[in-house]
């Protein structure tokens, strides 16, 4: 289900009681508050991008046992939950652009996360994580023809980093 440019401030409590509802986007509204009643929890896909919420309550991840994918950048969020340490399935979690100043150590414990975006926060900016990243020259890098996926601010082509089969994300120019 996707309702996206329509002003909402709540995600309609309605919307959690649907058993079969597996991905539920909320893009662009004006979302602040995330019932917990409001999620079904047979959600594996929840996008919330682009709303004004400033926290979520933990009860919210223990509601959410088969999410995969979580989407919440562009919002107002300061910190996250420990709790979202309980989202064992979650594979990819979006979290740029918003006012985080840490990072709850559970997150990054999640065994199937491979995935997670954090560009455009304080947090990021300001901590050390940024030195430790190495720098790939284009040489070790065999990039193969074709693409994987492509969004619109980016595309996903696959490839090979010393020997080991990887993905690579390049960013459009804007």
């Amino acid at each position: 289900m996707c309702i996206r440019d329509r002003s909402m401030t709540d995600i309609p409590r309605v919307l959690g009681k649907l058993p079969k509802l597996s991905r539920l986007s909320l893009k662009f509204n004006s979302i602040q508050t995330v019932a917990p009643e409001a999620l079904s929890p047979s959600l594996v896909h929840l996008i919330l991008t682009g709303n004004r919420i400033e926290t979520i309550s933990p009860s919210v991840f223990a509601r959410l046992p088969k999410l995969r994918k979580l989407m919440l950048a562009n919002n107002l969020l300061e910190s996250l939950p420990e709790e979202v340490g309980t989202l064992s399935n979650l594979e990819l979690v979006r979290l740029g652009n918003n006012r985080l100043i840490a990072l709850p150590a559970a997150l990054m414990q999640l065994p199937k996360l491979a995935w997670i975006g954090l560009g455009g926060n304080p947090w990021i900016k300001s901590h050390p994580v940024g030195e430790r990243v190495p720098t790939i020259s284009d040489r070790e890098l065999e990039v193969f023809p074709g693409l994987l996926g492509e969004g619109a601010s980016s595309t996903v082509a696959g490839g090979r980093y010393k020997q080991s089969p990887v993905a690579i994300k390049t960013f459009k120019s804007r």
